[in-house]
């Protein structure tokens, strides 16, 4: 997935998303590298180690919160939620709406 689309996913400026990629770079869980059909845009890759950190930190969220995973779930969807709604009025101010159906790495940055 390219470092726009996802900037785009989760709502935020693509300067911001390549911060936050920049850090998780430089702790070896992600990948970029540049897109082959469009030199202008990263495309984004897990790693190994950022799997395994993200187990981890699903494991430490199931063991502090009470009920497990589906008190976990309910959390996380009304936080989408939430998030979604308050990121929909940002994105619609600025003329701008994701299309969550395109995830082709070949998206522009």
């Amino acid at each position: 997935m390219t470092q726009a689309r996802l900037a785009s996913l989760v709502k935020v400026q693509a300067q911001t998303m390549g911060k936050t990629l920049h850090r998780l770079q430089i702790h070896g869980h992600v990948g970029r590298q540049r897109d082959q059909q469009d030199r202008r845009s990263h495309v984004v890759s897990i790693t190994d180690a950022g799997r395994a950190a993200l187990e981890s930190s699903q494991r430490i969220e199931r063991d502090l919160l009470p009920g497990g995973d589906r008190s976990s779930d309910e959390l996380r969807d009304q936080l989408v939620d939430i998030i979604t709604s308050l990121g929909d009025a940002r994105w619609q101010t600025s003329g701008v709406l994701p299309d969550d159906g395109d995830l082709s790495p070949a998206a522009s940055s």
